[in-house]
């Protein structure tokens, strides 16, 4: 539930704008729309994961569409799947779950980078000019581009040794939700999320609330246990949920005005305007776009891939992250 407040000095009231819950279909957005949107914005909705977008609506032999088809740091396949509304996924004949199975074991039968090119890569930087600078052909601009993903991940030996699958729906049905749960806890490595859209009541504005529901933590991480009164309670950060850039600037590991660089790139510098942007060749931008830009990446982990130089060490936010996690651990 998303309820509109007001902040009216020191109370909180309704506000008159308001948001209601729609189905796609309601709104007219139809599977195509959410996938372009999903595609292009990728790095904002997935911004902890490092990936490199090879395909979209690839068909298989099967006569089957994958959605969208990506490679991650680790040189998996990751088929990516959007449904709209859950009475489109309630008309089909086939349940999604077998479905999701069906097309990631097509991603399976690629043995090398050569052949993702050959199969789908090619064709996707044929089809988008941003990545398509023409300079040479379409075939080599992409294995070109693999390559280079692989190799600055170290991810040449482990390519395609893996799968994954992610879903975006607006629901699940509970038979779908019990058959990925059980699939995860048997070892697919399966996510899914939650895309759910609201109408302004008064503009044409639309509010996507993107959750993701599967797989979640040991429900155990979530228990606060009872210690006995004459101990006093430790107040340990987690490592599961790790802290953002405010929390960073908080901290005082960056502040506005640091220079970030990103691994292994030169003329990658940055400076930090604030804890949502840098300014790149004098624009400013979030941080995972400058990411997005100097790699050529569909998205990136920007915490695992942005330097910062400070006390005489240079490391990634990641590791000046953890540093600060134990110097708090062990204070508190």
């Amino acid at each position: 539930m998303l309820v509109t407040i007001q902040k009216i000095t020191n109370s909180l009231v309704e506000a008159t704008e308001s948001y209601e819950v729609k189905t796609f279909k309601e709104l007219g957005i139809t599977e195509k729309m959410i996938e372009d949107y999903i595609r292009k914005n990728i790095g904002d909705i997935l911004e902890d994961e490092t990936l490199l977008i090879v395909g979209q609506q690839v068909r298989n032999i099967a006569k089957g569409r994958n959605d969208l088809v990506a490679v991650d740091e680790n040189g998996c396949l990751v088929l990516i799947e959007i449904k709209r509304d859950l009475i489109d996924i309630s008309r089909r004949t086939e349940p999604l779950e077998f479905q999701s199975i069906r097309y990631a074991s097509s991603c399976a039968t690629i043995k090398s980078p050569e052949e993702l090119v050959s199969v789908m890569f090619e064709q996707y930087v044929q089809n988008n000019s941003s990545i398509n600078d023409g300079t040479t052909s379409a075939h080599e601009q992409a294995l070109e581009q693999l390559l280079r993903f692989l190799e600055t991940n170290q991810a040449l030996q482990t390519f395609n040794n893996k799968q994954r699958i992610m879903l975006f729906a607006a629901e699940y049905d509970q038979q779908a939700l019990s058959a990925f749960a059980w699939l995860i806890d048997a070892g697919v490595d399966i996510s899914l999320y939650t895309i759910t859209p609201y109408e302004a009541e008064k503009n044409e504005n639309i509010l996507l609330d993107i959750v993701k529901i599967l797989p979640l933590g040991n429900s155990e991480d979530f228990y606060v246990s009872l210690v006995p009164s004459n101990i006093k309670p430790e107040s340990r950060i987690s490592r599961r949920i790790k802290p953002k850039m405010p929390q960073l600037m908080k901290w005082g590991i960056i502040k506005k005005d640091d220079t970030l660089s990103i691994k292994g790139r030169t003329s990658s510098e940055a400076t930090i305007v604030s804890d949502k942007e840098v300014s790149y060749q004098g624009n400013k931008m979030k941080y995972n776009e400058w990411g997005q830009k100097v790699t050529g990446w569909s998205t990136i982990n920007i915490y695992e891939w942005a330097l910062l130089e400070k006390e005489g060490q240079t490391l990634t936010l990641a590791e000046w992250r953890e540093k600060k996690i134990e110097e708090e651990n062990q204070n508190s």
